[in-house]
């Protein structure tokens, strides 16, 4: 099984609060073309340009480490499903952690993330 990987998971890693031991379990890792739009919205928010290219630095390394899956017809027939789900369920969700979720299961992959509420979608699925 792979593991799709979000982004508070790197921003916990660019701040050195974990390593990159919590997915060497796994087989494949991945990260969502989501989270890659995440890390870059970050770029035109940083104060200053060493910040920036810090960051730059930081997402370069991120996508030399994983595979980016792509977000196809297959995905958007999950994403639909899993928005009746959780319509069903009366439960909120960022539309970026659904998008993240529904990649993570159209490819069999378990989502890595410190948030409680995106990592629960699974099971309404």
């Amino acid at each position: 099984m792979g593991l799709i990987i979000d982004n508070s998971i790197f921003i916990a890693l660019e701040r050195g609060k974990i390593n990159t031991k919590a997915w060497l379990n796994y087989d494949k890792a991945f990260i969502s073309p989501i989270t890659l739009i995440e890390l870059l919205m970050v770029i035109d928010r940083v104060d200053n340009d060493n910040r920036r290219i810090k960051h730059l630095d930081f997402i370069e390394y991120v996508k030399s480490l994983f595979i980016i899956l792509p977000f196809g017809i297959k995905e958007a027939y999950t994403y639909a499903r899993i928005i009746h789900n959780l319509y069903e369920a009366n439960i909120a969700i960022s539309t970026h952690n659904l998008l993240i979720a529904t990649t993570a299961i159209t490819n069999n992959c378990k989502k890595l993330s410190k948030d409680s509420r995106a990592r629960s979608v699974n099971s309404l699925f």
